[in-house]
């Protein structure tokens, strides 16, 4: 009795942790905060959970030994580096420490918080949820959905909750959609990838999986769709041919150079004329894009502008050449905004750590199943990288990093449990 309470409360932390790191982009929906010091305060409470979840992890008997923590960190620690290295090289050769001082470097010293912090709470809940951490994730984005709804009951009631629904469902361009959360949806995209393609045992998660599609689709990410999609077909292709090791270099090698082909048609303005002739709405992406183009270019003499460079551009975008789009908060371009922090040759190195070498490392490591999941959850983000924010997202960053692990941790326990049985 006293093993399964301790149980329930440590799911219950990791699942406030999580939330925790959710509600800032859902504060004026959930809250009706959209600024001020209620936000800041709603803002910082990720940082204060997720260092208070990695303490209560350490004082906790733990599921996952030190040296398989040790490991993960081993594996994970490059881009660390890589950023560091980039950011000193931006102190000398990028425009924007320089223009915004003080004001850039509070917002670097945030980008690096995050990004320790995401590895924290990866291995806080990694560590106290052992093999059901993915089930933790997944209640805590069905709990976080349930929220949303209740919250657009009370808010815009039936007649909009109506609305919200044909808008998703169809799709329409500019239709009201309470229910458009944006790290919440890309969330349950990984979450529907593992279970539709790699979870076994689904009939026990079915009822699971369609609250999650209905969720997702109802969020109204047609690049989420496209991403599932990526996801999908790597998927199929790897059960009709099994994956090694060669394979997946080329897979990833394939996606470092279609990167660099859609920088390419970015920057030479033909990939805004190819939506306009499909005729789709670029949501005034064309401006963002626009003012990043003019101010770098596609050229290895292109260096970076650290890690809080676009960031704090943004921030401080011009009006009068963005106009009604000086109020986003990203450039709906993650592809791009790593081009430009990170410059030409660091760009080309963070697209190889995601897509060449975490995967490989992640085969070698934790097996070829592992590694499959991986690579289809890197497939669909780096789909949605193409336009939209969430390579910041931070529970996606989690959740990516999460799954495949705590899919290690299972197949681990059913080889023990084989083991067993044959003794």
């Amino acid at each position: 009795m006293k093993s399964g309470l301790t149980v329930k409360k440590t799911h219950l932390l990791c699942a406030i942790t999580l939330l925790l790191t959710l509600f800032p982009g859902q504060s004026s929906k959930l809250f009706g905060i959209s600024g001020g010091a209620a936000y800041q305060l709603l803002y910082y409470l990720k940082y204060i959970s997720a260092l208070f979840l990695v303490a209560y992890a350490l004082y906790r008997k733990r599921k996952v030994p030190d040296y398989e923590v040790k490991k993960l960190l081993k594996i994970l620690s490059p881009l660390v580096v890589l950023m560091i290295v980039v950011e000193c090289f931006a102190v000398f050769t990028s425009p924007v420490p320089a223009m915004y001082g003080i004001r850039y470097w509070t917002r670097s010293v945030a980008v690096f918080l995050d990004r320790f912090c995401i590895y924290a709470v990866v291995i806080g809940i990694w560590e106290l949820c052992g093999d059901k951490a993915i089930d933790c994730i997944t209640n805590t984005f069905i709990v976080d959905e349930l929220l949303v709804i209740v919250s657009a009951i009370l808010h815009v009631g039936i007649s909009g909750i109506v609305e919200s629904f044909l808008g998703a469902f169809a799709f329409s361009e500019g239709a009201s959609n309470y229910f458009e959360v944006h790290e919440l949806t890309f969330g349950i995209g990984l979450c529907i990838i593992y279970y539709l393609f790699f979870a076994e045992g689904k009939k026990h998660s079915i009822g699971k999986l369609i609250f999650l599609m209905i969720s997702f689709v109802l969020g109204s990410k047609r690049i989420g769709m496209a991403g599932i999609a990526a996801a999908g077909l790597f998927s199929l292709f790897v059960h009709k041919k099994e994956l090694t090791r060669r394979k997946l270099i080329i897979i990833g090698i394939v996606g470092v150079l279609l990167c660099y082909g859609y920088l390419f048609i970015v920057y030479n303005n033909e990939f805004f004329a190819i939506l306009n002739e499909h005729g789709i709405n670029n949501m005034g992406r064309d401006l963002i894009y626009a003012y990043f183009v003019r101010r770098t270019k596609l050229d290895p003499s292109q260096m970076g502008w650290g890690m809080a460079g676009v960031a704090k551009v943004v921030e401080n975008l011009d009006r009068s050449e963005v106009m009604y789009m000086a109020a986003v908060r990203g450039v709906h371009n993650d592809i791009l905004k790593i081009y430009i922090n990170f410059g030409f040759f660091g760009s080309l190195i963070w697209y190889v750590l995601n897509l060449v070498y975490f995967p490989v490392k992640f085969m070698e490591k934790y097996g070829k199943k592992v590694a499959t999941i991986y690579m289809a959850l890197i497939l669909y983000l780096f789909v949605t990288y193409l336009t939209d924010n969430t390579e910041s997202y931070f529970v996606c960053q989690v959740a990516l990093l999460l799954i495949p692990i705590t899919e290690y941790l299972k197949e681990k326990e059913k080889n023990r449990s084989i083991c067993s049985e044959k003794k």
